[in-house]
């Protein structure tokens, strides 16, 4: 390896790697508000998948969340939802 090349790989492990952040939009135009139901069609087949789901018994995968009403924490998610997503 010449000079050249061992300036140039001990100079990039002195460099940290860049900061990557999340930062605000701030040249935003509009915040659109819509309701999810109405993104979907009547007759899309996804309808279909959550009126059966609707009708399964999932109690017992509730029985397990610790997240419960009058305890501090953040919500779980509804098990109905999650099998849907699965189907």
């Amino acid at each position: 390896m010449s000079h050249c090349e061992e300036e140039i790989t001990r100079e990039a492990r002195e460099t940290k790697p860049a900061v990557r952040l999340r930062v605000a939009e701030r040249r935003q135009i509009a915040m659109v508000v819509q309701c999810p139901d109405d993104l979907v069609g009547a007759e899309h087949p996804v309808r279909m998948v959550m009126a059966l789901v609707e009708t399964l018994e999932v109690s017992r995968f509730a029985e397990p969340i610790k997240a419960r009403e009058g305890v501090a924490g953040r919500d779980a998610t509804d098990p109905r939802l999650l099998v849907g997503l699965w189907l």
